[in-house]
């Protein structure tokens, strides 16, 4: 993990498997059978299926082991004296010829080299579990969490009964296994008493932990410029390329260095009472980005990784279709989107990405059994995402209203429909005779939805009634 300013991600517990075979995928609508067969080595959107309680990627066995064998060419990992030179006045108790293994593992992997190697701080899991938190709290203020909370809710990315602070929203203190600080310039790991080795888990989370500290010395902080909103997809598309790149190396290290079989498919395992919409989240830095890293890789080595870092991907529709970054296309801003209605005061503000669709529709209330499609149309529906933003009302009844700006690539997107049907299964209610560019129009006895389609053109209303869910989308 590596944060600045804004926490982006930890090392959350992965399982690796190696030896699975990728599903089959079919052409997606709108495309001929040849354009379906020269892109079948990208993946459709990331996170593709569910097996047995885990997450699994998307990314094509074929192109993993292209990338991976391609990495490893001629790469013969050693112990670098250098290296400890470089640790300074740094103290890494009784490791520090582990540490420089596996920093100058790291150097030629990576084809990168450290100004100096970072402190490495070693405490029990539950220290460390209590500073990651700490940090995690330090980063969002009161108003903010409940901001937040109240758009999951009524998003339906959680259910109206969730605890979302006993449960970490951000899920990341749950196995918590190490993290970088770049303003401390500092590696967190569990601790491992004196004289004992380090386990190989421990040296590949090590791995992967500096791996960020590298990047940290020698390229640019891919993460987003200031906007006037809480830019969250541009967040998230900053920090796939981090974990992306580091769990690639994390890969090749335990391949080369550790002398262990690559993982071919990442699992992230979850339990029942996760919400998908926050596993997708909290997992797509890492899955996906790894996807993402690995493709970048094949196509133009570590430049093409690098360039990630000088010229950030800032959607999450790019990290889950990368042409759309490798053809440098921008998402069109919401045309008409509301920032102020009369009696209402925007509270938050925020982008709304791909991976927001995609965790709404595959689970809307938090209900997994009124997913809109199965997943593979989800994505296909999804891929025509072009834009969006969100924004979070209060009256002063400290009433709440949501409205939603998409633009989608070209007009009569199927994604008015799938919006329609995550909102039947959002709202439970009946529906109202539409106006004008109105494609649904819902209501329950306290919330209604109104979703009009124009073009390309799509806004979203969720209110406690039809007149001003309709206020939102004017």
């Amino acid at each position: 993990m590596r944060f600045a300013g804004v926490l982006i991600g930890c090392l959350i517990a992965v399982t690796a498997t190696a030896g699975c075979t990728p599903s089959s995928r079919d052409a997606p609508p709108g495309r001929t059978p040849s354009e379906a067969k020269a892109q079948a080595e990208e993946p459709t959107f990331g996170l593709l299926e569910e097996v047995k309680g885990s997450y699994r990627a998307a990314l094509p066995r074929k192109t993993n082991k292209r990338c991976l064998k391609r990495a490893l060419k001629g790469v013969t990992p050693a112990p670098n004296s250098r290296l400890l030179e470089l640790q300074g006045d740094h103290p890494i108790g009784g490791h520090t010829y582990d540490i420089g293994w596996i920093a100058g593992a790291i150097e030629r992997l990576r084809g990168l080299r450290f100004k100096q190697l970072p402190a490495i701080a070693f405490m029990t899991s539950k220290e460390l579990s209590a500073r990651f938190d700490r940090s995690v709290d330090s980063r969002y203020s009161e108003a903010r969490f409940l901001a937040r909370e109240d758009i999951l809710r009524m998003i339906g990315a959680v259910g109206p009964n969730d605890d979302l602070r006993s449960a970490n929203v951000y899920w990341q203190g749950r196995d918590i296994r190490g993290f970088y600080d770049p303003r401390a310039k500092r590696v967190f790991t569990p601790y491992q008493g004196p004289g004992l080795e380090l386990t190989d888990r421990q040296r590949e989370v090590l791995a992967h932990e500096l791996v960020h500290a590298l990047a940290d010395q020698r390229l640019p902080d891919p993460k987003p410029k200031k906007e006037g909103f809480t830019d969250v997809d541009a967040a998230l598309a900053s920090a796939a390329v981090q974990e992306g790149d580091a769990m690639f190396v994390q890969n090749l290290f335990r391949a080369a260095a550790l002398d262990r079989a690559p993982f071919i498919y990442e699992r992230l395992k979850f339990r029942k009472r996760d919400r998908p919409y926050l596993v997708r989240q909290v997992s797509f830095p890492y899955i996906d980005g790894y996807s993402f890293a690995c493709q970048m890789f094949v196509r133009n080595g570590w430049k093409g990784v690098d360039r990630l870092y000088r010229d950030p991907p800032t959607t999450t529709a790019e990290i889950l279709w990368p042409r759309r970054y490798l053809k440098g296309v921008d998402p069109a801003e919401p045309r008409g989107f509301l920032t102020s209605v009369e009696g209402w005061e925007v509270r938050e503000e925020a982008s709304f990405g791909a991976l927001d669709l995609i965790g709404l529709f595959e689970a809307p209330g938090a209900r997994k059994k009124d997913r809109i499609a199965p997943l593979k149309k989800i994505g296909a529906v999804v891929e025509d995402w072009n834009g969006g933003r969100l924004a979070l009302f209060r009256d002063p009844r400290d009433v709440s209203a949501i409205a939603i700006g998409l633009e989608t690539r070209r007009p009569g997107s199927a994604l008015c429909d799938a919006l329609g049907r995550w909102a039947k299964a959002l709202v439970f209610g009946e529906e109202r005779a539409t106006k004008g560019t109105e494609a649904f129009v819902l209501a329950a006895l306290d919330r209604a939805a109104v979703i009009t389609c124009d073009g390309t053109e799509i806004r979203v209303g969720l209110a406690p009634d039809v007149a001003t869910a309709r206020a939102f989308t004017r």
